[in-house]
């Protein structure tokens, strides 16, 4: 019995010693994967890192090409604004050239023909004059003749005499009255048309002052318009503007927190890796002091240790696969968080491309 108890003894110490080689070896696998996996985490961090100095490259060019489009935007505006007034001043200029030209026409014209009827007047009222002239000659003539014809023949007859040069000069008087009242209505006649002509002359100029107005008035309705639009550009323009500065802000907070959550993951990694080394170099160590051969009744309690420090290695083992564990949710959540601000930046440079497109085709 007494031989028989070390070989069984050294048989468990070197089952022990498998079984710890076994363990030392799935531990070996274990940090060659965690290695692995913090390789890949480094090199997951460095592509995010140089995906996000993409990103914010993207965004500083997008910011910059919007700006030249505002700045290109702003002087076409400026230039179409001063093209309008310029057409605006040089058709109000032409206007009054053609409205005073077309008043010194009526003006002409009203000369022309006032110069004109003038002239009809005083040709018609010399003729008429003349002819009664001419007319009252020839009376005052047959008036002599006849006078003289009735003296010549009755003499004695005075008061007949009298009654018949009253009577001709009734007959003169009346004729004169005619002509009189005819160069009267004749005048009347003249001043009627001379009233009549500067009415329409009144007329034309009140018509012509109410063109005027109604283009003033179109005018500035027309400058109201487009003033109303400029007010409306430029407030969708900071409208926009200050969407892209919140996504912006945004952006750069989640780009802020990505970047300390990666930190926060490398620190983590680099702790890892040491404690792997240090656990491993612990291992190692303590795999060094162990005796080879049991030889004598102590090495029960070396067994036990040996088996504690195994079972240690076990819970430290379970330790590091849920610690793997939460890195591996931790690294999900930054993949989550990367394609959210993925999407953020795609909708900004959809707003940014829409709004330059808008104000392109001036909507």
């Amino acid at each position: 019995m007494s031989k028989a108890a070390p070989f069984a003894l050294e048989r468990q110490v070197k089952n022990i010693q498998f079984r710890i080689q076994q363990k030392i070896s799935i531990a070996d696998d274990e940090i060659e994967r965690f290695s692995e996996v913090l390789t890949q985490y480094k090199s997951e961090i460095v592509r995010k890192e140089k995906e996000l100095e993409r990103i914010q490259g993207k965004i500083d060019s997008l910011t910059q090409i919007k700006d030249g489009e505002k700045r290109r935007m702003q002087v076409d505006h400026q230039m179409r604004l001063s093209q309008m007034t310029l057409n605006h001043q040089l058709f109000i200029q032409k206007l009054r050239e053609e409205q005073e030209n077309e008043i010194n026409r009526i003006q002409d014209e009203f000369g022309t023909k006032l110069e004109n009827i003038s002239n009809l007047i005083d040709g018609r009222l010399e003729r008429s004059y003349k002819s009664v002239e001419k007319e009252i000659e020839m009376l005052r003539n047959t008036i002599d003749v006849n006078a003289a014809t009735l003296s010549r023949t009755n003499r004695k007859k005075d008061n007949l005499d009298i009654e018949t040069k009253d009577h001709c000069n009734t007959i003169n008087n009346g004729v004169i009255l005619q002509l009189r009242s005819y160069a009267q209505k004749c005048n009347n006649e003249r001043a009627n048309n001379l009233l009549m002509s500067r009415a329409k002359l009144q007329e034309c100029v009140a018509q012509i002052e109410d063109m005027e107005k109604e283009h003033i008035t179109a005018l500035n309705d027309r400058k109201n318009a487009l003033e109303h639009i400029d007010k409306q550009y430029e407030k969708e323009l900071a409208s926009l503007a200050q969407q892209h500065n919140h996504k912006i802000l945004m952006l750069s907070g989640h780009l802020t927190e990505t970047q300390k959550r990666m930190q926060i993951l490398r620190k983590a990694a680099h702790n890892l890796e040491q404690s792997n080394e240090q656990q491993l170099h612990e291992t190692m160590k303590e795999i060094d002091m162990m005796p080879s051969p049991v030889q004598n009744d102590q090495d029960y309690e070396i067994l036990g240790e040996e088996q504690k420090n195994g079972e240690e290695l076990e819970k430290k083992r379970s330790i590091l696969k849920m610690e793997l564990r939460k890195k591996e949710e931790l690294l999900d959540e930054v993949r989550n968080e990367n394609s959210k601000i993925r999407k953020d930046i795609a909708a900004v440079s959809h707003q940014v491309r829409m709004g330059a497109r808008k104000a392109q085709f001036g909507i």
